[in-house]
């Protein structure tokens, strides 16, 4: 399953459009999805990345950067824990408000759906913080680099079972409730510590 993901989430990252109808379509054919549930992907594949992504803090120490191991132990917990509460909270958002948007009578067969959404999209998010871990000085390009996180999501739409009318409530929800949540959780603990 892990494979799989990962497959799937580099395709995203190149080809958006390609990548969620080839998600789409095997997520239908095959049933090895962990039975279609959103926790068996979350549990086997996210958390692992997402503890990967807080782990790489500690290349900072490479650099020399001040406060040393317990600086890089904080923003690691920082980052494992803004992952992990936007995703709860983006998962619930979702789940409270996306069948107002589809065009179907039966939006539980969506909620797997919405679910991988939510984490490929927070996965995106946690590895540009590691190419912000791994590279010494501060790019800019890494502050545009949520805006393609925002371009997956909206090309996941379809994939989601957005109908064309309520894309633009979709992308409103979406962004406020996966990067919005993200970086508003990080900012939060980062102001607390």
């Amino acid at each position: 399953m892990f494979h799989r993901f990962c497959k799937y989430f580099i395709q995203l990252i190149f080809s958006p459009a390609n990548g969620w109808e080839d998600f789409q379509r095997d997520w239908d054919e095959h049933s090895d999805w962990d039975g279609h549930t959103f926790s068996g992907v979350y549990r086997r594949c996210f958390l692992p990345i997402a503890l990967v992504c807080a782990l790489s803090a500690f290349f900072r120490l490479i650099y020399g950067v001040p406060g040393g191991w317990l600086e890089a132990l904080q923003h690691a917990i920082i980052t494992f824990v803004s992952l992990f509460l936007s995703s709860q909270f983006a998962n619930y958002v979702l789940l409270t408000y996306m069948p107002r948007f589809l065009h179907t009578d039966h939006p539980a067969e969506y909620a797997p759906r919405w679910g991988m959404l939510v984490i490929v999209s927070l996965t995106l998010l946690g590895l540009i913080g590691v190419l912000e871990n791994l590279v010494k000085v501060h790019v800019a390009l890494f502050a545009f680099l949520p805006l393609y996180c925002v371009f997956i999501i909206w090309k996941g739409a379809r994939f989601c079972g957005v109908s064309e009318q309520e894309v633009g409530m979709y992308m409103l929800l979406t962004i406020l409730s996966i990067p919005g949540s993200y970086y508003l959780i990080n900012f939060l603990l980062n102001a607390l510590v």
